[in-house]
């Protein structure tokens, strides 16, 4: 006769067990699309085990990824993926040839046809009954009624021993936020790590690192979940550890964690005080060897913050000011992951108040060449005095020239800028002549 070995965790089973066994050293590392599962378990094992069911899996598990470690006395032979849910159709199959009641009768089912069933009394009589009078005792142990893994196995004696878990799973991730709340030229910068559980399990009292980087992986269509029960929110006091790995950046939560499924987990991860900050203003112009005529454009607002010592995974940074007593929202960006020391650069909207005009005062091309004399005019109708970038695509050689009396710099050997402080309330401009060979 077959025998199974039931491995209950975190949940009694419904086949009999009533044990539970929660250790302390399961733990979860979150990926952006994918979780990295892994569980420990003491369990005993008989010569005459021939299967192993390990319940309570999550329901996301990626099958084939997953690594088992157990004594080397063992064997095992396959591994098989279960999920019965129930249903009545599936309790009618599961008690052929098993007792049921009928009526209130104590009988055998014999087989199940539309509404009806076949069932034998204790005299041996056999008849037919209402599937609505039948009443079931007890969920039979082939129906594995939680998400679990079998193992075929072979043991060569009995033993204690522990069982190592390593595996995948999807519908799980997470998303980093920020919030700046900027205060003339400093700044509180606040981070959250998002988690979102919908891998089919909840993960009680367990060790949670977050691991932030692009990770290559054969990508397939995944459906999420649309809906989630809760959001609830976690206030770090401890600080969380980072760590480079590789190119990756780990970070370990200081405290157990109960993600359940279903669920939206916000844990601080990050807090930085009266950093310093400082306003930038940009604009893009055209390439002045296409444009015609005129054309006027917005100037962008930077916050420019040094490097911090701590990596920052890719999120959404929202920024938050005071005016007079009220708060406000200024803006929001996403930030592409940042190493620790690396300065943030962070665009917040374009300014109401300054605007760039780019003129074409003579355009005298040739065959060879283009030849054009652009105007640049600057006005900042704020009250403060402002640093703007003027920001051109032109790449500069021995065959494109520039001549201006306005300083400037070349940046990646394309961009030329222009940096120049407008004072409150006043406008600035500067001619430039652009020459450029052609190209036939």
């Amino acid at each position: 006769m077959l025998q199974l070995l039931f491995i209950p965790l975190f949940t009694s089973i419904l086949f009999g067990s009533q044990n539970t066994n929660e250790s302390n050293n399961n733990s979860l590392i979150v990926y952006d699309t994918i979780g990295l599962v892994h569980e420990k378990s003491s369990i005993q094992i008989k010569k005459t085990d021939k299967n192993i069911i390990y319940s309570n899996v999550a329901s996301s598990i990626i099958n084939d990824s997953v690594n088992i470690k157990l004594d080397n006395s063992i064997k095992i032979y396959s591994q098989q993926y279960r999920f019965d849910k129930l249903t009545k159709n599936k309790l009618f199959q599961a008690h052929i040839d098993k007792e049921i009641l009928a009526n209130n009768k104590k009988v055998i089912l014999l087989s199940v046809d539309g509404d009806s069933c076949l069932v034998k009394n204790s005299y041996g009589q056999i008849y037919s009954v209402q599937k609505d009078n039948v009443i079931f005792t007890h969920i039979p142990k082939e129906l594995v009624t939680k998400p679990s893994l079998i193992w075929n196995i072979k043991a060569n004696k009995d033993l204690n021993t522990t069982l190592k878990l390593d595996y995948l799973i999807k519908n799980i991730g997470f998303k980093s936020s920020y919030i700046l709340n900027i205060d003339d030229n400093k700044a509180d910068l606040t981070g959250w790590l998002n988690i979102n559980n919908r891998s089919g399990k909840s993960f009680k009292n367990t060790k949670l690192f977050i691991l932030a980087g692009d990770v290559n992986q054969v990508h397939k269509e995944i459906n999420l979940y649309q809906q989630y029960r809760a959001v609830k929110v976690m206030n770090s006091i401890e600080k969380i550890n980072e760590q480079s790995y590789e190119g990756y950046h780990l970070y370990k939560i200081p405290f157990r964690v109960n993600l359940t499924n279903n669920e939206k987990t916000q844990i601080k991860f990050l807090r930085k005080d009266a950093l310093k900050i400082k306003k930038k203003y940009k604009s893009n112009m055209s390439n002045p060897l296409y444009l015609h005529g005129q054309k006027t454009n917005k100037v962008s607002k930077y916050l420019y913050i040094e490097g911090l010592d701590v990596a920052l995974p890719n999120g959404i940074i929202r920024t938050y000011s005071k005016l007079k007593y009220k708060t406000i929202f200024l803006g929001e960006n996403r930030i592409t992951n940042i190493s620790k020391n690396i300065p943030i650069n962070i665009k917040i909207g374009n300014d109401f108040d300054i605007i760039v005009k780019e003129t074409i005062k003579q355009r005298t091309d040739t065959k060879q060449y283009f030849d054009v004399d652009m105007l640049y005019i600057i006005k900042n109708n704020s009250q403060k005095n402002k640093e703007i970038e003027i920001i051109v695509p032109f790449q500069k050689n021995r065959y494109n020239t520039i001549n201006t009396k306005q300083k400037y710099t070349v940046i990646d050997s394309n961009k030329i800028v222009f940096t120049l402080i407008v004072e409150a309330n006043s406008s600035k401009s500067f001619m430039v002549n652009y020459k450029s060979r052609k190209i036939f």
